[in-house]
């Protein structure tokens, strides 16, 4: 292909894409209108890779906006650019693109987890591995002292670790790695730089890479023995076969954490601590998202904490005490399970295994009745320190200030028990066990 009839192309398929797709979100290089400024080969090359990220840009709009089918063509455009400037060159400007969106959407509140799950659930499981590669390739670029523990532990739990060989671009090799044509490749590619650039800013959690100095984990949260206790504890409780054993240790695991986060709200009351309202987000995997939030909101409550459900994607903000956070966001994760295990086998038993309103109802009641019993055990725990009234009661107050900052339009949500059977059922899976603390050994 001749220069000339080969900037016509590109100029062409610029003009479409434009047409298409309207103005992109997705930003400009820096200095891209200064071609001006450069002579030759070098203003030819500038102009040429300008116009390739727009062709990106209105790809990733038509995608977002207008859906994968009206990205089709768009994106058989880029395929024509890779072949016209070399795959090497356009996969190295669109691995740059996506690196912006990711530090983008750092910026504007998300987490390594977060991205991960709002990628798999509107774009899909191959979308979702390929922005897991570029968020472990923007981690990369930072010293280990400025990534925050939490963060780490989150890149760790999305499996953000891939070590790439820098001699190939990270599409290029993730295509590769899956096995993945180009223009497989380039719709993926498109598909995150659209998700991400449209997703909305959301409340700060923990800063981004870069940006947390001297920051341990001791700092940030439980201490490690407490922790493997409750673990060990919790781990327990999934794996034993008995109901009335499970929900007893799972009582202890409470009692033992809202413990640890007495004594050590004593001594940050003693010490004068500032107060410190966190950020967290759960993520709820489908069916009965609104039934399993109760679920979490219920720990929530009984551990100091405020919940909101988005059910769409399906997430819960939780806000409160970094330390109470940490205990709901341990023992809601084991109670799920726990609670999807009884509810299969009880269903399986009364042949009520595969009825919605069955499975709601007893969702729905096994929160309640969960809530109940764990409120107890913190109950009797808060009335051996009457000394920390004031210092919860000042802790409720910035929480709920935070609540009312993040959700000022929050509104409450009512269930409806369709089905007695279930409700029972439920009641029956959370009261069977006896929340005594005397357990044998091997239980502690």
């Amino acid at each position: 292909m001749g220069k000339r009839n080969q900037e016509k192309r590109e100029a062409k398929a610029e003009q479409r894409a434009r047409g298409r797709a309207g103005r992109a979100p997705i930003r400009d290089d820096p200095g891209a209108d200064d071609f001006e400024e450069c002579s030759g080969e070098q203003a030819y090359s500038r102009k040429r890779a300008h116009a390739f990220r727009s062709a990106v840009r209105a790809a990733a709009q038509a995608y977002v906006l207008r859906g994968p089918a009206a990205a089709v063509e768009l994106v058989e455009d880029l395929s024509a650019w890779c072949r016209a400037i070399g795959v090497r060159e356009a996969h190295v400007a669109l691995e740059q693109i996506l690196l912006d969106e990711v530090r983008e959407i750092w910026k504007r509140g998300w987490l390594p987890v977060d991205v991960f799950h709002l990628v798999r659930r509107r774009v899909g499981r191959e979308a979702a591995s390929l922005v897991v590669d570029v968020i472990a390739a923007e981690r990369a670029h930072h010293a280990p002292g400025t990534v925050h523990p939490r963060w780490q532990d989150q890149l760790t739990e999305i499996g953000a670790t891939v070590r790439r060989d820098r001699a190939a671009p990270l599409l290029s090799q993730w295509a590769r790695r899956h096995g993945h044509d180009e223009l497989t490749t380039l719709t993926a590619a498109v598909a995150v730089i659209g998700d991400l650039a449209f997703t909305a800013a959301t409340a700060r959690s923990l800063p981004p890479p870069g940006c947390a100095q001297n920051v341990t984990r001791a700092a940030t949260g439980v201490d490690e023995k407490v922790l493997s206790r409750v673990r060990g504890l919790l781990a327990k409780a999934e794996s034993t076969d008995y109901p009335d054993e499970a929900e007893a240790l799972s009582a202890k695991a409470q009692e033992l954490m809202n413990r640890y986060a007495l004594d050590r709200a004593a001594v940050e009351a003693e010490q004068d601590v500032p107060l410190a309202v966190a950020v967290r987000r759960i993520w709820l995997e489908s069916p009965y998202l609104a039934e399993k939030g109760h679920l979490v909101t219920a720990v929530a409550g009984a551990n100091r904490c405020r919940s909101v459900l988005t059910a769409k994607p399906g997430y819960l903000t939780m806000i409160g005490d970094e330390l109470d956070l940490d205990a709901t966001e341990l023992l809601s994760t084991s109670l799920l399970v726990q609670a999807n295990r009884a509810m299969l086998a009880e269903g399986k038993r009364t042949g009520h295994a595969k009825a919605r309103s069955f499975r709601q109802s007893f969702l729905i009641s096994y929160g309640v009745r969960i809530g109940e019993r764990l409120h107890a055990v913190t109950a009797l725990d808060e009335s051996t320190s009457r000394a920390l009234v004031p210092v919860f009661a000042e802790r409720e107050k910035a929480i709920d200030n935070t609540l009312d900052d993040l959700f000022p339009r929050l509104r409450s949500r009512d269930f409806t028990v369709r089905d007695a059977s279930g409700w029972a059922a439920g009641h029956a899976a959370a009261d069977r066990a006896r929340l005594t603390l005397k357990r044998r050994a091997s239980h502690d």
